[in-house]
């Protein structure tokens, strides 16, 4: 049990030290704690992954001189950031303070609170008994998550194998943030023992809700963070999604947790680049994670530049540009390392001469327009209540906040166009559409819908009774 829980406690100490380190105020940590925490889940497991590929690439095979390793590096880390965050100079704090304006709110408050304890045991015992049915996952788990980590793990010095032109394992072009971490985590138990991936899966479910929630409650209200996290945990087919031990709800948590940290620097008042910094590693991190986090990046640092473009101020959008790519370098050398040494091509993506003829056919364009509208309706396994006209109704009865501060403008552009080239990824593909559209469609949704439901409780009034009164609440 202890071989099984110290890879992962490593992993999440690894994270916290990193966020300590760019997180940027000295005396306001403690009250940023749950946020910090569920953000260092996927920084520790980002990074260490990393290392993990580092490390293979450096002496050829895994094993349990990596842990001997990894656990006097993350001591030192952590011992260095307690020392530095100690001596670290006056910062912003990032805190919104909240007013309670009607008795109404406080008991609006307790209601949502209860709803939202009621669903995650619920969403807890769903994710059990979906576990219990299918310990290895769902069908992509075991052909190319956890095979991939098995080949990195038990290949030795031939792990480049998986990755082979001549062997016949699929999507060798696939970015190995989860292979990476599962192999790390077997190299620390000795076996590849079926619990690592499951609790991999569980730890990224459970912290995008968490992440949901404290986001809202810091930047808008806790009543939000409540309600966010609630529609989260109770669509099915996150928490199906979650036990699948695929790659897409850890890419959801990466979109997101960029989401956030690009709001949360503009909600300090900009003060410093070290939020940008972490919004730039885990972007980086997204593309690390999966293809469509490429996707991601491009699309994010389009809906910058797009804003910066129409403001006089260019100078001072650009500006914001460099600590953002100071944290994304390192990891995107990492991607494009693989991408150049290691990956086989894409098979959704065999031609530019295919892609234009795909384009040309009306038809492709008809079938894949109705199956994202149909998504519109029964997208998430919602049963009773089909949840996206619950939140357009949700949005209409408490309204658009008046104003939107850039960063939620920049996010709102880049889900924006992410959506949109996951729609011409479906127009181009060179496989059968209707199969595409089946066995994926869902899960890419998936991916979107924790930044879908963090920009639409950020961007919204706070239902009855709290008010945002923070210099930037308005934003």
């Amino acid at each position: 049990m202890i071989r099984l829980v110290t890879p992962l406690l490593t992993a999440l100490a690894l994270g916290f030290a990193f966020a300590c380190i760019l997180w940027p105020r000295r005396q306001r940590l403690l009250r940023d704690l749950p946020l910090v925490i569920f953000l260092s889940v996927g920084l520790g497991f980002g990074i260490s992954s990393l290392l993990f590929f580092l490390w293979l690439l450096a002496f050829g095979q895994a094993g349990s001189a990596f842990a001997a390793f990894e656990i006097p590096f993350v001591l030192i880390l952590t011992a260095f950031a307690l020392l530095f965050r100690r001596r670290r100079a006056r910062a912003a704090s990032l805190v919104t303070e909240t007013v309670q304006v009607r008795r109404a709110g406080s008991k609006l408050e307790w209601i949502a609170a209860v709803i939202f304890l009621a669903t995650l045991l619920a969403a807890i015992r769903g994710f059990m008994w979906f576990v219990h049915g299918a310990l290895n996952g769902g069908w992509d788990a075991w052909g190319i998550w956890n095979l991939r980590a098995k080949f990195l793990f038990l290949g030795g010095s031939h792990w480049s194998d998986a990755f082979s032109a001549e062997g016949s394992l699929s999507h060798t072009d696939y970015p190995l943030l989860i292979p990476a971490s599962v192999a790390r985590a077997w190299s620390y138990v000795g076996s590849d023992i079926p619990q690592v991936p499951i609790l991999i899966g569980a730890l990224f479910t459970a912290a995008t809700a968490g992440l949901l929630f404290s986001s809202l409650s810091t930047l808008r209200s806790r009543i939000q963070g409540l309600l966010a996290a609630t529609v989260l945990l109770a669509s099915p087919f996150f928490i199906v999604l979650g036990t699948a031990q695929y790659a897409d709800v850890p890419l959801g948590f990466f979109m997101l947790s960029t989401l956030v940290l690009l709001c949360l620097h503009e909600s300090a008042a900009k003060e410093g680049g070290s939020m940008m910094a972490l919004a730039g590693t885990s972007a980086g991190l997204a593309a690390w994670t999966k293809n469509e986090g490429v996707l991601f990046l491009v699309c994010l640092l389009l809906g910058h530049l797009s804003l910066a473009m129409g403001r006089r101020n260019l100078r001072s959008h650009l500006q914001q540009l460099p600590p953002f790519v100071a944290g994304l370098a390192p990891v995107l050398l990492m991607v494009a390392y693989f991408k150049l040494h290691f990956a086989g091509h894409n098979d959704l993506f065999s031609s530019l001469t295919t892609a234009l003829k795909m384009l040309g056919r009306i038809a492709r364009w008809r079938v894949v327009a109705r199956a994202f509208a149909d998504q519109l309706l029964h997208f998430g396994g919602w049963v009773v209540v089909p949840v996206t006209p619950f939140l357009a109704l949700y949005i209409l009865l408490v309204g658009v906040a008046k104003q939107m501060g850039n960063s939620l403008k920049i996010c709102l552009r880049a889900l924006s166009l992410t959506a949109l080239g996951y729609f011409f990824v479906y127009i181009v593909a060179p496989v059968p559409l209707d199969w595409l559209l089946q066995t994926s469609l869902n899960r890419v949704l998936v991916q979107l819908w924790p930044s879908i439901l963090f920009l639409v409780f950020v961007a919204t009034n706070p239902p009855q009774g709290e008010l945002p009164i923070g210099k930037e609440a308005g934003n």
